[in-house]
């Protein structure tokens, strides 16, 4: 499912039910009187879950509904300096799911960006030969893999939350990561639309599992 704001904003819920649960809410215009609201949430796959599958997405969609609202209230009065508490408030959310969230809150408005999360969620700024993290993930190597180290729901620990904020220069994009790995990817050149890249994003990650990505521009 792909969420497009103008030219400038796209979002694409990568839809694997065996790898997790992900919901996307974006609203707004990325203006300065109108900013831009993105929520992206998702619902870790755990062995010890037994929920249903219909049930595990109707939870993270009406979750992300709900952390929606939490982030409109965190904006209305003007855009803040940095949005964990939101997200603190977010994980009030899920805090009886008895189950694993990453989660992303962020604000968008004219070139500027303010953005928090945690869990597997990464940011990273694409210059035009250069790729910057901006914001990590909240995860720790074990063997081969990488394991929550902080999240929503279960495990959560307010000091884990991540935070970023910048403005965007001219042909610069930021690349959003939801329980993707995006870090191997290379910048595309800015001639290229949001979808463009996406479309990029999305064929080099197809066997990677759920999720969800993104591009700011």
């Amino acid at each position: 499912m792909r969420i497009q704001i103008d030219e400038r904003i796209a979002v694409d819920v990568i839809d694997r039910k065996s790898f997790g649960f992900s919901a996307a809410r974006i609203a707004g215009g990325a203006t300065d009187r109108d900013p831009a609201r993105i929520v992206l949430l998702h619902r870790h796959a755990d062995m010890g879950d037994d929920t249903a599958d219909d049930e595990a997405q109707a939870d993270v969609e009406g979750g992300a509904e709900r952390v929606a609202s939490i982030l409109e209230n965190a904006v209305r009065d003007g855009v803040p300096s940095d949005l964990g508490a939101a997200v603190e408030e977010a994980h009030g959310v899920v805090r009886e799911s008895g189950t694993y969230y990453s989660a992303l809150l962020a604000v968008v408005n004219g070139s500027h960006l303010v953005a928090s999360g945690i869990g597997n969620v990464s940011l990273h700024l694409w210059t035009s030969d250069s790729s910057q993290s901006i914001l990590n993930p909240t995860t720790i190597a074990v063997g081969n893999t990488r394991v929550l180290a902080g999240a929503l729901g279960l495990g959560f620990q307010p000091d884990r939350i991540q935070k970023t904020a910048l403005s965007l220069s001219a042909g610069n994009r930021i690349i959003i990561g939801v329980d993707v790995e995006v870090s191997f990817l290379q910048p595309m050149g800015s001639s290229h639309s949001s979808n463009d890249v996406l479309q990029f994003i999305l064929e080099k990650t197809s066997s990677r599992g759920t999720g969800i990505v993104g591009v700011i521009s």
